[in-house]
């Protein structure tokens, strides 16, 4: 079975989420809100126990990602631009 050749030249648009074009927006975007998410979060962490501190920590994972989520949609198509993205 021969393999398909790739597409010469950059496709215009790309579909794969935040995996490959916006790795390092999304990457920033990601450790900016956890230590924001943190920050608030720690008078509640202060005092905690550590299973209370699990689901803090759980509950901040999960605030983070419905924000990712709203940002950057999955299925959303992003132009390949070489400016980066704009948010």
């Amino acid at each position: 079975m021969k393999r398909k050749q790739p597409a010469k030249g950059a496709p215009g648009i790309i579909a794969d989420g935040p995996l490959s074009a916006r790795s390092k927006a999304y990457a920033a975007a990601e450790a900016q809100l956890v230590s924001e998410a943190r920050i608030r979060h720690a008078k509640e962490r202060a005092g905690a126990s550590p299973l209370a501190r699990i689901r803090l920590e759980l509950k901040i994972r999960r605030e983070v990602q419905a924000e990712l989520r709203r940002r950057f949609p999955p299925h959303a198509l992003y132009g390949a631009a070489p400016f980066g993205i704009r948010e």
